[in-house]
Parts: structure tokens; sequence; C-alpha cells
């Protein structure tokens, strides 16, 4: 997969002109660009991720294919096959998009 041009990341944010992305990097040196996780779609990745019977590895999938812009869904699919953690490593930096912080800043 070849890097992203200027101009197909300017494509991607014209089709999704409301939503934060971030070109990250893939294992494989390409880019991927994902955006920020709708609630909705959140809400489903929290529920997926604190239920003892599920594996918490197809909700980090799940999470990165919902929010994954670019590269298609079966590039995208082949990718977290062959680089299995690489989904871990999504949903961090999607769970900061979100506004996870690492500490509260709180005063009293």
């Amino acid at each position: 997969m070849r890097e992203l041009s200027e101009a197909a990341i300017a494509e991607l944010k014209s089709q999704y002109p409301d939503v934060d992305m971030m070109n990250v990097k893939a294992p494989d040196g390409s880019r991927v660009v994902i955006r920020t996780p709708e609630s909705s779609v959140w809400q489903q990745h929290v529920a997926n991720s604190i239920d003892d019977r599920k594996d918490k590895t197809i909700a980090m999938n799940a999470l990165a294919l919902q929010c994954v812009v670019y590269p298609p869904r079966e590039i995208m699919v082949s990718m977290l096959a062959k680089y299995p953690a690489y989904s871990s490593t999504l949903t961090n930096q999607l769970r900061q998009m979100a506004g996870q912080l690492d500490e509260l800043d709180a005063k009293k």
C-alpha cells in the first residue's frame, strides 16, 4: 500500500467534513486514516470490552474497522489478520480521539 497523497487526504476530509481524522502509520509502513468514533460506536465498543463472554480482540477489531476511513475495509481486514496487535494500537488512539485522558487535572 502506498503513502497517501495530500489530494487523497483532502478527498477523505471532504467525504467526512464534520469528523476529526488522524493519519496514522501502519506496521507495513503505509498509512491508515481513522475518524473519531461516534457515540453509539464507542458505547458498543465499551459494552463488548467489558462483557466477559466476548473476546477483547474482537471488540478492538470491530472498533477499528468502524473508524477506519482508509484503506478500504477488505485491505484493513487483511492488515489486522497479518498484524493482530495493530487493533490495540488503533484502539488506544481512538480512545484519545474520543476524549479519554490518561489522567485528570483535578483541583480542589
